[in-house]
């Protein structure tokens, strides 16, 4: 709690009942369940909290507003300053907020995912339309194949809105990433009602070929190749690639999922930053413009979280069945559905009806430092607490026994004495 007064004229207005006895209070909500109870001490009633971190908060409305942090995840670790402006400007529906509009503290997964060195300052030339010029880039190959075989993902970058585009590619051959292209250049031209003029990319041999000239010559497009390992010229493919990953990241280590659902993540991000504006166009959601609509993000949820998809009666199930099973968040299938998968059987499913949970998120706590004992180091253990996962103590890390997504490695690693926190990374 952030502080230690409750009043009672807030209660009243969110609509619980306060009951004063002699020596106890009560608070009860609409329902009739009693939530809170406050015993007298001279002129003060006072509440006793045994557990003061709550663990988990079911959401079962599209609608209900949650607090600025959950925002934060849902919108695949989006920047604080980002989402202020959409509320701020009502960018778009369902972005409902309780609470201060602010992180309290530093988030973690933010941190492990995108600490990076200082960008490089250029002046560029800025395109005036959607479509007057798209940049396209290529990452991989993977050291961990996708659940679906892919090895990499290609992006195409509108340089005026910064609507962004991913495909996953199993290869990157010149027929293959030609047929991409070609399958972007019919449905942009039918979700956008323009025509491409330009497209910016490297000379790689994937685009720089017979094949792609002969269909620019066909399309009458014109190609601006950048200058070969001066990646600089071709900003915009590489901020769109670096924040993607960034964020991939992230969502990866916060939902602890194995690495071999990366493509699912990349997917997430690039979905859910297509509904954030970007510092071109500060006050634009790039899917409103592109698309010519206004859109609803309520329907988003973080990377990973556990949900309860319904089971429809037409499966002729028992009476005595369950009317749910319990999933994971690995997508979405555009604002109707969710793709979801069960853990435990690793079936993958496609649901609108899903009660999600959303789980305490992961913000940095202040720890008190500790004095090591230069011939004991407390941060190797046997196992971990609660987990199958046991340390490599020659390596002095854990290895990625199910592929979920690394922690670095240890601080007493490279620092065998000294004043270090207790816990150098999250466990």
């Amino acid at each position: 709690m952030r502080s230690n007064l409750i009043s009672v004229a807030k209660l009243s207005k969110k609509g619980a009942t306060v009951h004063f006895d002699k020596d106890k209070a009560t608070v009860k909500v609409p329902n009739g369940i009693n939530i809170m109870s406050a015993t007298r001490y001279d002129q003060l009633y006072t509440v006793k909290l045994e557990n003061s971190q709550p663990t988990i908060l079911v959401t079962q409305s599209k609608n209900k507003a949650v607090d600025f942090g959950t925002w934060h995840h849902q919108l695949a670790h989006t920047g604080a300053g980002v989402i202020r402006e959409m509320i701020a400007h009502n960018l778009v529906d369902g972005l409902n907020v309780t609470g201060e509009l602010l992180i309290n503290g530093i988030c973690e997964d933010c941190v492990f995912g995108k600490h990076t060195a200082h960008p490089y300052h250029t002046n560029p030339v800025r395109e005036r339309e959607v479509l007057e010029r798209v940049h396209i880039d290529i990452w991989g190959p993977t050291s961990i194949k996708s659940v679906g075989g892919a090895n990499y993902f290609m992006t195409i970058t509108d340089g005026y809105l910064s609507y962004r585009t991913v495909v996953f590619l199993s290869t990157k051959s010149a027929k293959v990433t030609l047929k991409v292209f070609k399958t972007y250049l019919i449905e942009a031209k039918q979700q956008t009602s323009r025509k491409l003029k330009q497209v910016r990319l490297d000379m790689e041999k994937e685009w720089f070929n017979n094949a792609w000239e002969e269909y620019r010559k066909s399309q009458g497009l014109e190609f601006k190749y950048i200058t070969p390992y001066a990646h600089q010229q071709n900003r915009i493919a590489e901020h769109a690639m670096h924040t993607i990953l960034d964020s991939t990241r992230s969502i990866l280590v916060e939902s602890g999922m194995p690495t071999k659902y990366w493509a699912d993540a990349v997917h997430t991000v690039v979905y859910t930053q297509n509904y954030t504006p970007f510092s071109r166009q500060p006050k634009i959601i790039p899917a409103e413009a592109w698309f010519g609509q206004c859109q609803n993000i309520s329907h988003l949820r973080s990377f990973g979280a556990t949900g309860y998809a319904h089971i429809p009666l037409d499966l002729n199930m028992s009476k005595l069945s369950p009317r749910s099973v319990k999933v994971s968040l690995l997508g979405y299938h555009g604002c109707n559905g969710y793709k979801l998968i069960d853990k435990s059987t690793g079936t993958i499913y496609k649901s609108r009806d899903v009660i999600f949970e959303e789980d305490q998120t992961h913000i940095a706590k202040p720890l008190e430092p500790i004095i090591l004992d230069e011939d004991k180091d407390p941060f190797i253990l046997e196992t971990l607490p609660n987990s199958d996962w046991h340390l490599d103590k020659s390596k002095k890390r854990m290895p990625s026994i199910q592929g979920i997504a690394p922690r670095p490695l240890g601080i007493t690693t490279l620092h065998k004495d000294g004043i270090v926190t207790r816990h150098p990374v999250p466990s």
